[in-house]
């Protein structure tokens, strides 16, 4: 896969590290182009919105959320994450879920804003998901 840049910046989490690693092996001819650490400059409700991963393939556009260490929901939906140096976990201010979603939504607005294409834009698919390179997750 084309990785796009292709090396990791050294204040790079080491789960986005490692998943960065997966995806960069993956043989694909060239097939499958990704971005890491994508800036959006537009978000419904964020300043800026930074996107992990976004894959480009000839199926579609997928953007990938990366959350590492000890992440977990409780019963009334509340994510949280293991602070790395404490140990205690830290509240999520959204889902790891919503998070890539509304990511893909923003991708979704500011390329139908740059291509001024809303046909191309309405052929293409887009996802997304979520990887916890850390934990079992079911």
């Amino acid at each position: 896969m084309r990785m796009i840049p292709n090396y990791v910046k050294k204040s790079t989490f080491v789960s986005e590290r490692s998943v960065f690693r997966l995806l960069q092996g993956y043989e694909s001819d060239d097939r499958y182009i990704c971005f890491h650490s994508l800036n959006l400059p537009e978000h419904a409700y964020k300043a800026v919105a930074e996107l992990d991963f976004v894959v480009l393939s000839r199926w579609g556009i997928t953007v990938l959320e990366v959350k590492g260490g000890g992440v977990a929901c409780d019963e009334n939906g509340i994510w949280t994450t293991t602070d790395r140096y404490t140990g205690n976990p830290v509240r999520l201010a959204e889902s790891p879920f919503e998070q890539a979603r509304s990511g893909m939504y923003a991708l979704k607005d500011k390329l139908t804003q740059v291509l001024k294409n809303d046909a191309l834009i309405d052929r293409t698919r887009f996802g997304y998901g979520v990887i916890f390179p850390n934990i079992p997750f079911d």
